[in-house]
């Protein structure tokens, strides 16, 4: 699945060795492909297999969703015809490399790490002054990503701060936070024979079990159930710090943590699965198809746009005057149309690793209602207008309801969701 490039503090002529204290961030090549399409049309409704399929199934039944299947995947360049296709078996160019018109993109091997040394500019290696609470910062701060393993993910951070940091983290090389599209490119690439399905049979991603949000930490065993709100021993998780290995989860310095990688090995990207929650940049859209900042005035994502809930119902809109940041061009989003049910996966788009999963299902497990794809049965819940936001990846603490097909709504505001750079040069 590519190569890693190293963004550096300093110069270094080729052949030298890069000290690791001077190496900011590792980013991983996608390169463009297209894909054949398995599930994409419905002949009555032109869409994939949509909510009103919505099954039920018990928690016995939990191990028959427990499956994904190989993507058919050729890579091509920006100069190959795009491939437009809606039937099963014809072919789709993923939409992530059209928008940009690019060759491939480059992402953040890790999820996105707060630099939390006081002169970062001169050292990014993680001490054991560095915290969790250190990394849990709303603030526009370029200066302070750090993509490396073994660091506290970057969270608490509003969805526009976060894009505003990425954006102006690298603009030569066209920096920005990771759409919804780009993430079902990574995910699709993972389960095709370049990633986790090399003999036609796909392992799944392990997760990251760090209930510290540790970079590039793998459980030592995977999971057996979903969350079921404690650390009982078919879900285990573990409160690790920074380069240490525990009982259930390992660090990225120990080899075994490469079953958390996209390509089982160290040349692929990390956190996709488990980790932190990670927000994208997928959004839905008002009745009137305009842009959704969030819920109300409190949780939000600080872009101007429609409040689905003000506390005031003069109040419609979060705004400049408010502090709010105007939109970026919108190849730097996927937006949704309106519902107003999480289960409306019909509205989701080709390549973005959501429609394409179904079918879906509900499981009750207790007081606690899962629902589910069947795609390894991961985390299902769609934008709607309670939620506008997605996320992805689920928490370390989710068990089988965490991975790189998982999906979750929410208010675009600062919770301990993180959040990934892309570089398209």
């Amino acid at each position: 699945m590519g190569k890693c490039s190293n963004i550096t503090k300093e110069e270094y002529e080729d052949g030298t060795l890069i000290p690791e204290e001077n190496i900011e961030s590792y980013f991983v090549w996608i390169p463009r492909y297209r894909y054949e399409l398995w599930n994409g049309v419905k002949e009555t409704d032109g869409f994939a297999k949509v909510a009103k399929d919505l099954g039920s199934v018990n928690a016995s039944e939990q191990s028959e969703l427990n499956q994904s299947r190989k993507i058919n995947i050729v890579f091509e360049t920006k100069n190959s015809m795009i491939q437009k296709g809606a039937n099963q078996g014809d072919w789709f160019t993923h939409p992530a490399f059209v928008s940009f018109n690019s060759n491939g993109f480059w992402t953040g091997k890790f999820e996105t790490g707060y630099n939390q040394d006081p002169e970062g500019e001169t050292r990014v290696t993680p001490n054991t002054s560095w915290t969790l609470g250190g990394a849990h910062k709303d603030e526009i701060a370029p200066n302070k990503i750090i993509i490396k393993p073994n660091v506290y993910s970057w969270s608490y951070i509003k969805v526009a701060d976060a894009f505003k940091t990425v954006y102006e983290y690298k603009r030569e090389l066209d920096s920005h936070m990771m759409k919804n599209t780009e993430w079902g490119a990574v995910a699709y690439l993972t389960n095709s024979e370049y990633g986790r399905c090399p003999n036609g049979v796909c392992e799944e991603v392990r997760i990251n079990n760090s209930a510290n949000y540790v970079t590039g930490s793998s459980a030592v065993n995977p999971p057996t159930c979903g969350y079921i709100g404690s650390n009982e021993l078919c879900n285990k998780y573990d409160w690790n710090t920074l380069g240490q290995d525990t009982d259930y989860v390992n660090n990225y310095n120990n080899s075994k943590s490469v079953a958390s990688s996209t390509t089982g090995n160290y040349t692929g990207v990390f956190d996709m699965s488990g980790g932190s929650w990670e927000y994208v940049m997928g959004v839905m859209l008002d009745k009137e198809g305009q842009l959704v900042s969030g819920r109300d005035d409190d949780f939000n994502s600080n872009f101007v746009g429609t409040l689905m809930h003000p506390k005031d119902s003069s109040k419609t809109a979060w705004t400049e005057s408010d502090g709010g940041l105007q939109w970026p061009d919108s190849r730097y989003y996927d937006t949704y149309s309106y519902a107003e049910t999480d289960q409306a996966f019909n509205r989701g788009l080709f390549g973005d690793a959501t429609k394409e999963l179904g079918f879906f299902y509900q499981i009750q497990h207790g007081n606690i209602t899962r629902r589910v794809s069947e795609w390894n049965a991961d985390n299902a819940f769609f934008v709607y207008n309670e939620d506008p936001w997605f996320l992805r990846s689920s928490s370390g603490l989710d068990g089988t309801d965490a991975g790189i097909f998982s999906f979750r709504n929410e208010y675009g505001h600062g919770t301990g969701a993180s959040f990934r750079v892309v570089l398209t040069p």
